[in-house]
C-alpha cells in the first residue's frame, strides 16, 4: 500500500528541518518527492535556505539543557520574565 502523498502544509512545516537537513530519510524523501510534484510555490524553502549559510553551524557548540527546563515548558509557564528566570539561568548565561 503507498503512503499518501505529502500536503502542501506539512510540507512547509517541514521546511526549516528539510533546509537544515534535519529530518528523517523518510521525511526528506517525502519533502523532495512534494517539492518535484507541487505547482503551489514554496517559498519558505528559499528563505530558510538562504539564513543556512549565515548559521555557521560547523564549530557549534552543543549545550545540553538542565534537567528542570523541559517540565517547565511543558507546564506552559509563560508568564513574564520566564525565559529570564528559568532559561537564562538554567543555562547559566547569566
Amino acid at each position: 500500500m503507498t503512503e499518501p502523498r505529502m500536503t502542501h502544509d506539512q510540507a512547509r512545516d517541514l521546511a526549516a528541518g528539510y533546509v537544515l537537513g534535519a529530518l528523517e530519510r523518510s521525511e526528506e524523501a517525502a519533502v523532495r518527492d512534494h517539492l518535484a510534484t507541487c505547482v503551489e510555490p514554496h517559498p519558505e524553502f528559499e528563505a530558510f535556505g538562504g539564513v543556512v549559510p549565515a548559521l555557521d553551524l560547523v564549530d557549534l557548540e552543543l549545550v545540553k539543557p538542565p534537567a528542570a527546563l523541559g517540565p517547565r515548558i511543558m507546564a506552559r509557564n509563560f508568564e513574564p520574565g520566564f525565559y529570564v528566570e528559568h532559561f537564562i539561568k538554567d543555562m547559566g548565561i547569566a
